[in-house]
């Protein structure tokens, strides 16, 4: 799909300085109340009912469904003795708090049920929903699948009214008798409706978000030329040879971490649809009292020799324990590199599998030897690690202890962090180094690195972890408002907004920050050239900030009639989300510029 972003030239400069993001959007059809209808009601073993005006305030009968066509008996009781019959037939309670109990029993065992309702007022206590059955072992209370908020406005004189889901799973339990209990939050709560749905077959409505906490790496290795046990060590440790005598990499022992999560997170869904909010990696220290903790990363310069032009002394003691990604060489790859697979050479640069930064150019390179090297071959560069670990447990600069946790909290702020990890989930197979630049004291000096316990430490308890969160995407629009529903309830909270709106108030609509990747509910978060500029050296810079996992076009025009693309490939500023393109061809007239999503 292809997204146009067209710059307005502003008076007063001739090159671009303003843009704006188009999208169609489409009309929402979300039905009475914002109910949705889930696609199972009307089989052959499915029930429904709909209660719209009730009846009876307080205690038995109940109520039954009094919308026409329903299939379902199913009664839904209030048993706060405050509650009253509003005129409208809303069962509403000035003084307490109602609280409700919903009976149903069914022909066929359950494969789900999903619950709506809509409120005037207060509000639903939304952690007292639960649905509860009775089988041969025992009483079972079952908490739902996250609530999804459907709508929210407010009416005049009654406050809030919010309408919301709620999904279980029943599948294989046998159930065919169960209850749900829910209570309002506080008094003043008018309950307005309620939809009930019952079917045979478990049918998410949205996909259920993703919560990975895995201890058990598939290849957890000391990266160490002269590991004489790869397949099982139950140490690691990271430290840097300086200087080209040695004939090795700066980054001399690293330590490799992987996870196949195919079966933890669904694969093959295409990168940018893995909404990642956190991915946090957990090691723990072996050997303690070894180096000193340094929580913020180092500038480039502080590791140039006294005497070289640049250098800058490094403001605190030690160096930081840094993670990166994991790239392959000499036919390797993070499928043939496994547990026990070749080093590779020892020499620089050669190794098989290597940490990984991203370069200027959006590419992964070897990072191992960014510093540390007089050859010209190895010119020193700047990197930014995925995540610098923090210790709690000791302040910086003190000697970090055995048994410590390391922990390493990925910066997914930056696209092409958050990219490398939305391909590893893809593909279903994340890979991560860990390295430090601290100098290892040479071969006969005291160790002054981390030594980390790998999980074939037996003396040591789970001492490596991932941690992962968000969820995969789906297209699914059950309320046809033109965005996905489960975009919606992760972006925007609720489906309660339109393709067309624009939440946050930054001129794009909230579609089109679906299809950029930017927050629909942070006016900073958008899509925008950010600068045009004539650059010292000549050419004009074009600068905008990017997404994860989305390829761009920059297009130029001086007659608005036709666009040709800008050829030369963007630049990315290493630890940030901007990217920019130089054109070297600009002429001396007017020029504008419109970048593409691809």
């Amino acid at each position: 799909m292809k997204l146009n972003v067209v710059p307005f030239p502003s008076t007063s400069v001739a090159l671009l300085t303003m843009l704006v993001l188009w999208c169609a959007s489409t009309p929402a059809s979300a039905g009475t109340n914002g109910f949705l209808v889930p696609p199972f009601r009307g089989g052959a073993l499915a029930e429904a009912g709909y209660w719209e005006t009730f009846s009876v305030a307080i205690g038995e009968p109940g109520n039954g469904p009094d919308r026409a066509g329903a299939t379902t008996g199913a009664r839904l009781t209030q048993s706060e003795t405050n509650a009253f019959l509003t005129g409208s037939g809303n069962i509403y309670n000035l003084s307490g708090a109602s609280e409700f109990l919903l009976t149903d029993e069914t022909p066929f065992e359950l494969g789900t049920v999903v619950l709506q309702t809509r409120t005037l007022g207060s509000e639903i206590d939304y952690a007292t929903v639960v649905l509860s059955f009775t089988d041969a072992t025992g009483t079972h209370a079952l908490a739902p699948l996250p609530r999804a908020e459907l709508q929210r406005g407010n009416q005049p004189g009654l406050g809030a009214t919010v309408s919301s889901l709620w999904q279980w799973n029943l599948a294989g339990l046998g159930v065919t008798h169960y209850t749900i209990r829910f209570r309002a939050s506080a008094a003043s709560m008018s309950f307005d409706a309620l939809t009930l749905d019952a079917g045979a077959d478990f049918v998410p409505l949205f996909t259920t978000p993703f919560a990975v906490n895995d201890t058990l790496p598939a290849i957890e290795r000391w990266m160490y030329a002269n590991n004489a046990a790869p397949c099982d060590r139950p140490a690691g440790s990271v430290f840097a040879t300086f200087g080209d005598d040695a004939g090795v990499d700066t980054r001399h022992a690293q330590h490799l971490l992987g996870w196949d999560t195919e079966t933890l997170v669904p694969p093959g869904r295409g990168a940018a649809r893995y909404a990642v909010q956190r991915c946090r990696v957990t090691l723990t220290i072996n050997r303690g009292n070894l180096f000193r903790y340094d929580p913020t990363p180092d500038a480039l310069e502080t590791f140039f020799a006294t005497n070289q032009a640049g250098y800058l002394p490094d403001a605190d003691a030690g160096r930081p324990v840094e993670l990166f990604g994991v790239a392959f060489r000499n036919g390797f790859d993070a499928v043939t590199f496994d547990q026990c697979a070749p080093f590779g050479s020892n020499a620089t640069g050669r190794r098989n599998a290597y940490a990984a930064g991203w370069s200027t150019n959006g590419e992964l390179v070897d990072v191992g030897n960014n510093v540390g090297k007089t050859n010209s071959e190895f010119a020193p560069f700047p990197v930014a690690a995925f995540s610098i670990g923090q210790v709690t447990n000791v302040a910086p600069g003190e000697l970090v202890p055995s048994g410590s946790k390391v922990v390493f909290d990925l910066n997914l702020g930056d696209p092409l962090v958050l990219a490398y990890v939305q391909a590893g989930l893809e593909a279903g197979r994340l890979r991560f180094m860990v390295s430090s630049l601290q100098a290892s004291g040479g071969q006969f000096g005291a160790p002054s690195y981390p030594d980390f316990a790998t999980h074939f430490n037996e003396a040591v308890i789970e001492p490596t972890r991932i941690e992962i969160e968000g969820v995969v995407l789906g297209e699914g629009d059950r309320d046809v408002d033109g965005l996905s529903d489960d975009w919606e309830l992760l972006a925007l909270r609720s489906l309660t907004h339109l393709a067309g709106g624009d939440a946050d108030g930054d001129g794009l609509s909230n579609r089109a920050e679906y299809l950029a990747g930017t927050d629909p509910l942070d006016a900073v978060s958008v899509l925008r050239l950010a600068a045009v500029a004539l650059s010292p050296d000549g050419p004009v810079v074009v600068r905008m900030v990017h997404s994860a996992s989305r390829r761009y076009a920059l297009e130029f025009t001086e007659d608005f009639s036709t666009w040709r693309p800008l050829t030369n490939a963007p630049t990315y500023e290493i630890g940030t989300n901007f990217m920019q393109w130089k054109d070297e061809s600009a002429p001396l007239a007017p020029r504008f510029y419109r970048a593409r999503i691809e």
